[in-house]
């Protein structure tokens, strides 16, 4: 499946879809089962999904028990009461994805401004 991301200013009227966003990534997969979009196995359901924002690939693990997408579970994000089911998402040869290259000076380590070697 596909997925788009357009970035809205809220302080402007600017749309950029430079980037894409992690925590709507999480929800497509999810949405795309319930939908009929990808169908669901009984545990777990993988969803391939390609951003076209950046041109990557994500992998989605959409826990669905009884092939219906499971909402509560254990895991939690700091700040934000409660817990849901995890959405893991691996993302496939993203090095360099916004500046080109791993190590975008070809270097391990650079010394900026007379910096100390680490």
């Amino acid at each position: 499946m596909e997925y788009f991301f357009l970035q809205v200013f809220v302080d402007r009227p600017i749309l950029v879809d430079a980037q894409s966003c992690g925590n709507i990534l999480a929800g497509v997969a999810p949405f795309a089962i319930e939908c009929g979009l990808v169908a669901a196995r009984d545990g777990e359901a993988p969803v391939v999904i390609f951003m076209q924002n950046t041109g990557q690939v994500a992998e989605v693990r959409v826990q669905t028990p009884g092939g219906r997408v499971a909402c509560a579970g254990a895991a939690r994000i700091d700040g934000v009461p409660g817990g849901a089911a995890p959405v893991p998402i691996a993302f496939r040869e993203t090095a360099g994805s916004t500046c080109g290259a791993l190590l975008p000076s070809g270097n391990t380590v650079d010394l900026v401004e007379g910096g100390r070697s680490p």
